[in-house]
């Protein structure tokens, strides 16, 4: 009996580990996903779930702060605040930043309602955003919806795809709902100025769900909401994309895709009757979606950047063809100008030729008349010699 309770324990301690910030490595994973459960002990039935399904996917799951290590070459980062009262640090934050400044990244950055504690989530999530530049804030309240809900309980919002924005209708291929169990209100934020994403088109912004026509905007805690009026009425935004120059993507989500109290992949594992038998929902091909859209996200960037160095190769090749053909240019002129000083040079071997026999008549000449003068000499000396001495006489 004691062996066997040490083996459960030995067990349990193993599988805490396995989730502490250790990668679950896909053979050639065509996306590279990191998960931030802040403040968590293990990673949960709905994630176990996701990183069984999806085994192209190369999983990190992060419990603790997140480093720059934790984030190397990761494509998707989804930040959920496991313990609602911790906030992230100086350190995460920058490190988050830094990553975020690359290309082919997708962020998921999750709030919350202001119902119970839970409203702490929404200034962590929100410093978050600020920190990423992006517009996109939670609003200190709750979206209620007494029409698309699970077994007429407001809170339980079926968010739905009706009102997608047509730029990223893809995202709603086979999907018509999903789960967003008490979720918060997801608002523009530009220049301190709040505004309604169902009324106000901001550029690169696209709203993913909404809430029915009958979303009602309920508040629970301090502060006051920061736009809508309590119990007004209508499509409340609930999951918001926002597009970055640079092609990058970020969510902005009223609720989570994993760990909350009934998260929006596969709900139907904590309650299956309610979720996959009463209703239905499609929580899991919406993040099917998402990680489908990362992967394309990726794939553009690494596109582009082949095209830039092609298109870096092919100016280098121009730059050298130019080259080539001024090496060309320059080899017919100097070969132009060999041909010029062979001809001098032909011209001057002639002239040498002309000199030399020039010299060899002079030298032929000067020699003919020193024999003259010799014979000259000579004859003067015999004459004066014998002629002389007759004169004398």
């Amino acid at each position: 009996m004691k062996s066997k309770s040490l083996s459960i324990i030995v067990l349990t301690t193993l599988a805490l580990a396995l989730f502490t910030a250790i990668p679950v490595e896909a053979a050639d994973a065509d996306l590279k996903v990191a998960v931030q459960l802040k403040g968590g002990l293990e990673a949960g039935q709905h994630l176990l779930a996701a990183m069984e399904d999806f085994s192209n996917v190369e999983w990190t799951v992060v419990l603790e702060d997140l480093t720059a290590s934790d984030l190397a070459d990761v494509d998707m980062l989804i930040l959920i605040q496991s313990d609602m009262a911790v906030d992230y640090t100086t350190a995460e934050k920058a490190a988050v930043k830094t990553w975020f400044q690359g290309a082919g990244k997708t962020v998921w950055v999750c709030a919350d309602s202001d119902f119970s504690d839970q409203y702490l989530r929404i200034p962590t999530a929100n410093d978050m955003l600020e920190n990423l530049g992006s517009i996109l804030r939670g609003e200190s309240a709750e979206a209620a919806d007494p029409t698309s809900n699970a077994e007429g309980a407001d809170y339980r919002v079926f968010g739905l795809t009706e009102n997608i924005d047509p730029e990223i209708d893809f995202l709603a291929n086979g999907v018509t709902s999903a789960l967003v169990h008490g979720p918060g209100l997801i608002v523009g934020y530009i220049g301190d100025t709040y505004y309604k994403l169902e009324e106000t088109e901001i550029d690169d912004v696209y709203i993913v769900l909404t809430t029915s026509s009958d979303g009602i905007v309920v508040d629970f805690e301090p502060p006051i909401p920061e736009l809508h009026d309590v119990g007004e009425e209508g499509f409340m935004p609930l999951l918001v994309m926002e597009k970055y120059a640079n092609g990058n993507v970020l969510y902005a989500g009223a609720d989570s895709p994993f760990a909350h109290y009934t998260p929006m992949y596969k709900p139907e594992i904590r309650k299956v009757e309610r979720y996959s038998i009463l209703h239905t929902q499609e929580g899991a091909k919406l993040f099917e979606n998402i990680l489908n859209y990362a992967i394309r996200t990726k794939l553009s960037t690494e596109i582009s950047g082949l095209d830039t160095q092609v298109s870096t190769l092919e100016g280098e090749k121009t730059a050298l063809q130019s080259e080539v053909s001024t090496l060309e240019t320059e080899k017919s002129s100097l070969e132009a100008e060999v041909d010029d000083l062979e001809s001098e040079v032909s011209d001057l071997e002639g002239t040498a030729t002309d000199l030399e026999a020039d010299v060899a008549a002079a030298r032929s000449s000067a020699s003919s008349w020193q024999m003259y003068a010799v014979g000259a000499l000579i004859i003067g000396l015999v004459v004066g010699f014998f002629v002389g001495p007759m004169l004398k006489k």
